[in-house]
């Protein structure tokens, strides 16, 4: 898994145990559709796209919780800088 600031994220046991899951999954999928997982880099923005995609409100609220800025909502993409 690639994060391009590593030391910026402070990763909880939830989340640790999420990234787990989605990584077993997606290799699952992968291997069913005959792709090496190994070959797709996979980051921490495809693991925040399944949570938001797929989980309740209070895995969701942990993912947010992960990040010491502010992050906003703009022409329904979330993004760190704010519209001007």
């Amino acid at each position: 898994m690639y994060i391009a600031h590593p030391q910026e994220l402070v990763l909880t046991d939830k989340i640790q145990k999420g990234l787990e899951e989605f990584k077993r999954m997606r290799e699952a999928l992968f291997l069913q559709q005959d792709i090496n997982p190994n070959s797709k880099v996979w980051d921490i923005r495809d693991y925040s796209k399944y949570i938001l995609a797929n989980k309740n409100a209070e895995e969701k609220r942990e993912l947010f919780n992960l990040f010491q800025f502010p992050l906003f909502i703009q022409n329904s993409t979330i993004t760190s800088l704010r519209a001007h």
